[in-house]
């Protein structure tokens, strides 16, 4: 009996794409590794990995799915930026120290939506985290504006106005904790990047990331699972 189609995707997908992109993903926003990543998703076209490959890639560098709770909660703080055309992302952390264990942690939680308003523009920031330019009909939009990018960003902004961390010690840092994200729509190239920056940026910390295909429902990896 010959495999469904989807099927022999996902093989090809891991057995392929996964491994080209985890060899060129950004570890650094360094122009170098900027470079070879726009250079690649060039070479193979690709402005996304689709949900099943963006899952793949992120399994690959250690970023895992939210919690079924946390879902819900990010539903909940997106019901206002439910607007057409855009993305809305919601991001909650909960960070602590590991010199200072007797202290509290550091939480909170951010949310925002695609689109020029609350960028960040720390140059600190933006010195440890990049955005990745696509390639033509891509090129148009500008990816510091989408929310992923504007979340990890603020992310660190915030971190380090809250003392939690320096900017100068990111990724090699002793911060602990947590970082859950989602997104209502797949991240784009650029922000798969970003996320890849993320995670070298803050190694100790477990940074888990869900998204939604279509907007509205389960994320991607809940809706797999009850097919």
């Amino acid at each position: 009996m010959p495999l469904p189609a989807h099927s022999l995707f996902n093989d090809l997908l891991h057995a392929h794409l996964v491994p080209a992109v985890l060899d060129c993903l950004p570890r650094s926003s360094t122009l170098q590794d900027i470079t070879r990543y726009t250079e690649a998703l060039r070479t193979f076209r690709l402005h996304g990995f689709g949900a099943a490959g963006t899952r793949a890639v992120l399994a690959n560098i250690g970023i895992g799915t939210c919690p079924r709770e946390f879902f819900f909660r990010a539903q909940s703080a997106l019901k206002d930026t439910k607007e057409v055309g855009r993305v809305g992302g919601y991001l909650e952390y909960s960070l602590f120290q590991q010199s200072h264990s007797s202290a509290p942690p550091w939480h909170g939680s951010i949310s925002c939506g695609s689109g020029a308003d609350s960028t960040v523009n720390d140059k600190h920031v933006l010195s440890h985290l990049l955005p990745t330019p696509l390639h033509f009909e891509a090129e148009l939009v500008d990816r510091s504006v989408c929310a992923e990018f504007k979340l990890c960003s603020r992310l660190l902004q915030e971190a380090q106005q809250a003392k939690i961390l320096s900017v100068d010690e990111l990724g090699a840092c002793q911060i602990h904790g947590h970082v859950y994200l989602f997104t209502t729509s797949v991240p784009c190239a650029s922000c798969t990047g970003v996320l890849s920056q993320l995670r070298a940026l803050l190694p100790l910390v477990t940074i888990s990331v869900d998204f939604s295909s279509t907007r509205v429902g389960m994320p991607s990896h809940a809706n797999q699972r009850q097919e």
